[in-house]
Order: C-alpha cells, then structure tokens, then sequence
C-alpha cells in the first residue's frame, strides 16, 4: 500500500519538476537560435552576457516557483514512505 502511494507520489513530483520547467522560466531556451533575415543559413552570434543574464533570470524564476516547491516535498514523502515501507 505504501509502495504505490510512494511511486505515485515520486512520478507526480518528476511531472510537476518537468512541467515547472517549461512553465517556470526556463522554458524552451536551448531550442530558440535567431537567424538573419537576408540569409536564412547564418545563424546570428547572441551576446554572452545577455544570454547569461537571461539563463539566471529563468533559473530563479524556476527555482522560486511554487510547483517546482510542491514537486520537491512530493518527492521528499515518497522518499520517507519508501523508507518507512522498508524499514518499520
């Protein structure tokens, strides 16, 4: 009984971790590249401070998410009923 609720719960936090992520700030990121508009083959160079600056921005806002916080204590129960499945 314990084992379910505990693999239940763990699933429901990995769902909620990858939903946060797109949700969240950190998004799609990695697959958005800019190209320029006279020729469609040249991909144009970001600014690295920008580009950092933006990464920061949408890690914290990640970070400081609700649903990433509700999906660490779900994952952190079913840790603990694991345990106590196993152990009492």
């Amino acid at each position: 009984m314990l084992r379910s609720i505990s693999d239940t719960l763990f699933l429901l936090a990995l769902i909620l971790l990858i939903v946060s992520a797109i949700v969240s700030g950190i998004g799609f990121q990695a697959f958005t590249m800019r190209r320029k508009d006279n020729d469609p083959r040249q991909i144009e160079v970001p600014n690295k401070q920008k580009q950092l600056e933006k990464q920061n921005k949408g890690m914290a806002g990640f970070i400081r998410s609700k649903i990433t916080l509700t999906a660490l204590v779900f994952a952190l129960v079913s840790v603990v009923l694991s345990y106590l499945e196993r152990y009492v």
